[in-house]
Parts: structure tokens; C-alpha cells; sequence
């Protein structure tokens, strides 16, 4: 399973993304805005940092179109592609639009994630629709009443009975216990935030055997 970073903000993408077990970044234009202070930015703002991002970041850079219309989302996404490379995958919302410009970009070697599905057909209709990556937002299925678990089975279920190739990445989780129910579903990936990351691995008890080894070790200073 593969851990991604969910950030714009170039001092924590340089920190994370040397951790042995991040393999890229996602990142959306919310988050490209909040790195760059501004309630919005502009398409240049938009192209200079993801440019930035990709100086960075060797692994696969997840970043989001800001466009409605399908020949939009195609031409911005091209555009993400000739500065990103082969590390780009263009996130597209499961509109009609967004589908039509997955099918369409699937004849172009560009790979795409169907962002925001909040149901087993919108991701099925996403990977027929070329998408390499499903995208739930776990928490917010939550939120909603409906159980974000079993959408997420279902899914994975649709992957593996129709022997697919397709990807579920998972987003929007909040705590370590979202993490963990996640990864024992199965899903493929998950994408989280920098505050989540060090939880991950950091606990109480683990520091106090640190403190306990260190305290039985004379080490000799060189």
C-alpha cells in the first residue's frame, strides 16, 4: 500500500517526503491556496507552484483541475502533464464533464484519479470511464450518514470481481483508527494530511522505551 502526503506547502512536502514510507504528494487548489496564503490564486500562481512541487517530489504528484467543462479539464491537464511529466496524475471530479475528459485523456498516456466519489457507481462509472485511480473521501462519508467503510469495499469488490487493473486511493482521513480500518479493507493507497503523518508511527510507550534503552547503554564519547 502506498502513503501519500496531502499538501501544497513546500516546507512540509520538503520535511515528509523524505520519510521512507511517503511515496508522493496529492494536492488540490484549496490546499494550493492555503500554501500560497490567498483565498484564490491565479492559473500562473497555479502552474509556478505545482512546477515547484515537482522539483521536489520524485514519486507521483496527485493534482486536481480546476475546470467544469470536459475540453477544460483535457487541456489544463495536458498543460499539468508538460510540467509534471510521467509523475502526474490529473484528479477530475465524477461529473459527466469530468468522465467525458477521463475517457478522453485515457488515449493520451495521461494518467487520472475520479476525485470526491461518494458512491460504488460513481467510482464504476469512473473506471469504465478510463480513471486509473478511485478517490473516496472517507470522512466525509461518514459524515454524511453513510457508511464509508462499505463504500469502500464496494469498490474494491467492483476491482476485483471485474478483474480491473484500477487503483482505490483513499482521502480524508482524520485519525490514525480511519488509517487503520482503511488499510485492513485493502485499499490500494491513502492520502493524508502532514499533522496525521507523525501518528502514525509515534507512541507514548514506544518514546519511554527509547528513554529506558538509552538509560542502559553507556555509549563512549568520540
Amino acid at each position: 500500500m502506498s502513503i501519500y502526503l496531502d499538501s501544497a506547502d513546500l516546507k512540509e512536502i520538503k520535511k515528509y517526503i523524505n520519510y521512507p514510507f511517503i511515496s508522493g504528494v496529492t494536492t488540490n487548489p484549496a490546499l494550493l491556496a492555503k500554501a500560497l496564503d490567498k483565498s484564490n490564486i491565479t492559473i500562473y500562481e497555479f502552474e509556478e507552484h505545482i512546477k515547484k512541487i515537482g522539483d521536489i517530489v520524485e514519486g507521483d504528484i496527485f493534482v486536481q483541475t480546476n475546470r467544469s467543462k470536459a475540453e477544460q479539464i483535457v487541456k489544463e491537464s495536458r498543460k499539468i502533464y508538460e510540467i509534471l511529466g510521467d509523475k502526474c496524475v490529473v484528479k477530475i471530479l465524477p461529473t459527466f464533464e469530468g468522465l467525458k475528459a477521463m475517457y478522453d485523456l485515457s488515449f493520451k498516456d495521461i494518467r487520472t484519479a475520479a476525485t470526491a466519489v461518494f458512491t460504488g457507481v460513481q467510482g464504476y462509472t469512473a473506471i469504465l470511464s478510463g480513471a486509473d485511480y478511485v478517490v473516496p473521501y472517507y470522512s466525509r462519508l461518514m459524515r454524511t450518514t453513510q457508511d464509508g467503510f462499505n463504500i469502500i469495499e464496494d469498490i474494491l469488490d467492483i476491482i476485483e470481481v471485474n478483474k480491473f487493473d484500477n487503483q482505490l486511493l483513499v482521502a480524508s482521513l482524520k485519525t490514525t483508527s480511519d488509517v487503520l480500518e482503511v488499510i485492513r479493507a485493502g485499499a490500494n493507497a491513502i492520502t493524508i494530511p502532514a499533522s496525521l503523518i507523525d501518528e502514525l508511527y509515534e507512541n507514548p510507550q514506544t518514546n519511554e522505551a527509547v528513554k529506558l534503552f538509552k538509560k542502559s547503554l553507556r555509549v563512549s564519547k568520540d
